[in-house]
């Protein structure tokens, strides 16, 4: 389940989604760069990674009642709340479709809530 809804109240705010198979959840990058030295060698930094750095791409069927809501959370919001299994995090739609039933939408997550 996935429940996207906006960060001040709002009672046209908050949808709840069951999520696709084909949503890609659990992506990160990592803070690593590659620098070549003059040796031939090269040095690698690896500085971990962050909640800020995931990208959520979801897909989710929806009925013409909650993908006018996701039409409007994204029209009108430019950051939401999105929960799911992990946690609640603050991000912000960067792309949204809906085709034939079927919400697409991309999420770049800023950072986890954690109060």
């Amino acid at each position: 389940m996935i429940t996207i809804s906006t960060p001040t109240a709002d009672t046209e705010g908050t949808v709840i989604l069951t999520k696709h198979s084909q949503s890609d959840l659990k992506s990160n990058t990592s803070r690593v760069s590659r620098v070549a030295t003059l040796d031939g060698g090269v040095v690698i930094n690896h500085l971990g990674i962050s909640d800020g750095d995931r990208t959520l791409k979801i897909k989710a069927n929806v009925t013409e009642v909650i993908g006018d809501a996701l039409w409007y959370i994204y029209q009108n919001y430019s950051y939401i709340l999105i929960g799911i299994k992990e946690g609640l995090f603050y991000g912000t739609i960067q792309a949204f479709k809906i085709i034939k039933g079927q919400a697409q939408f991309t999420v770049l997550i800023n950072n986890k809530e954690t109060e």
